[in-house]
């Protein structure tokens, strides 16, 4: 009988969760193509140089009365290491969604290459974009798998030249499986410092001219964060590379600031006694 009232607990979980997750399925993206990609033209874009200009962007998520950023305005050249900049809950991150068209600007434009953004279709945007999480996204597979990922139809050798240039070998070569190791769901079977190298192996893999990293040493002693810097630091060269850090040794790295956030508020100080005073 307790084994029943179990049953049925889980049985009522199970069902909210298969509800959320046919909700998911039928949630349409928050972006469409440009009536040119959808007329069939393909305007004439190669992998280009990577640079990457914004216009006058200003963005607000859909639903909110609050300006995420606002007026922002830069260019960025391959071999740059540009730091997104501010305080949290700036819009440093929002900026990385942006790039990558999970959302549209509601002002202004994004350029790649000269073109605007929203002239491509968005899975040839996200083929000459790459975005390396704070927290890597590790798939239930072996560590050949999870760098293969990020270029369906990648060789072997071009795996194992991304894995080695990530710094991922070193630590392969003591595993009983090597490359053919589980990782574990979410790449539980990995350390940290590891999970971040296959992470930069995927993105070497993909061998885009744009990258973006979202805070890449979060969360990792002095040791583990050098071991991850030093592959990374190979991953950009030659790439145009967004930055978003608190680290002070990263951000010395770099070569230009791009300071986010929204237009500062006035304040509403009441009067006090003939003098102005902050409550």
């Amino acid at each position: 009988m307790q084994a029943l009232g179990g049953l049925a607990v889980s049985v009522s979980a199970a069902t909210a969760a298969c509800e959320r997750l046919f909700e998911v399925l039928d949630t349409r993206p928050a972006v469409t193509r440009s009536p040119r990609a959808e007329s069939g033209v393909r305007p004439a874009y190669g992998t280009g140089p990577g640079v990457v200009t914004l216009d006058n962007v200003g963005f607000s998520y859909p639903g909110g009365d609050r300006r995420i950023v606002t007026g922002l305005g830069f260019t960025a050249y391959p071999g740059q290491l540009v730091l997104i900049d501010g305080p949290s809950g700036s819009g440093k991150s929002t900026l990385a969604k942006l790039l990558l068209r999970f959302y549209d600007p509601t002002e202004g434009r994004i350029l790649l290459d000269g073109r605007d953004i929203t002239g491509l279709p968005l899975r040839r945007l996200r083929e000459l974009v790459t975005l390396v999480p704070q927290d890597p996204m590790l798939l239930d597979g072996t560590i050949r798998e999870n760098i293969a990922y990020g270029r369906p139809g990648a060789d072997e050798r071009s795996v194992l030249r991304a894995a080695a240039t990530a710094d991922v070998d070193d630590f392969v070569r003591r595993l009983a499986d090597g490359y053919d190791t589980p990782v574990g769901p979410a790449g539980r079977q990995l350390s940290g410092g590891q999970q971040r190298r296959v992470a930069i192996a995927r993105a070497l893999v993909r061998d885009t001219p744009v990258l973006v990293l979202d805070e890449p040493t979060t969360g990792l002693d002095a040791e583990s964060a050098r071991r991850v810097m030093e592959p990374l630091r190979r991953l950009m060269a030659s790439r145009t590379t967004f930055l978003i850090t608190h680290d002070p040794q990263l951000a010395a790295q770099a070569d230009a600031v791009l300071p986010v956030g929204p237009p500062p508020e006035p304040l509403d100080v009441p009067a006090y006694g003939g003098r102005a005073k902050v409550v």
